[in-house]
């Protein structure tokens, strides 16, 4: 009996291990896709949010696959936590999470920003042409009861 614990401790401990991985590797993209907003590079954000999310079909294949032990973790079984390997693998595994969040969050907004930016740059544009068009228009017919006002 303790060699299929110890067994099913080694499948959770390379589990938890490759899902580390992945995860590792969608936060360097999410830090890369800090850059590319910043430096307004589309191209270079597309890439980059297609590759986070085909790590993210890994992870969600990989749970899958790991079914029981995913569920197995997901109800916290007392068994496998006083591991210190495994709890750790799991504190770690939260905490970059945790940092993928923070930092999608800030790319959220800093995208939130400069959409807000380029609509009210637009709307001033907009209404230049607008003026122009109109101002055109009044030396062609003659002013109108409305135009004297504007």
């Amino acid at each position: 009996m303790k060699n299929l614990y110890t067994t099913n401790r080694e499948e959770i401990l390379a589990y938890l291990i490759r899902k580390q991985k992945y995860y590792e590797k969608i936060l360097e993209l999410t830090e890369q896709q800090d850059e590319a907003i910043q430096s307004n590079n589309t191209k270079k954000l597309s890439l980059i949010t297609t590759e986070k999310e085909n790590y993210i079909k890994e992870i969600k294949r990989l749970d899958k696959l790991n079914i029981k032990i995913h569920e197995e973790l997901k109800t916290n079984n007392k068994s496998h936590i006083p591991d210190k390997r495994i709890y750790s693998l799991l504190n770690q595994l939260h905490s970059i999470i945790i940092k993928i969040r923070n930092c999608d969050l800030d790319s959220i907004s800093q995208l939130d920003s400069s959409v807000r930016n380029t609509k009210s740059r637009l709307s001033m544009l907009n209404k230049r042409m607008r003026a122009q068009q109109s101002m055109r228009l009044q030396a062609v017919h003659s002013p109108r009861y409305v135009d004297v006002f504007q």
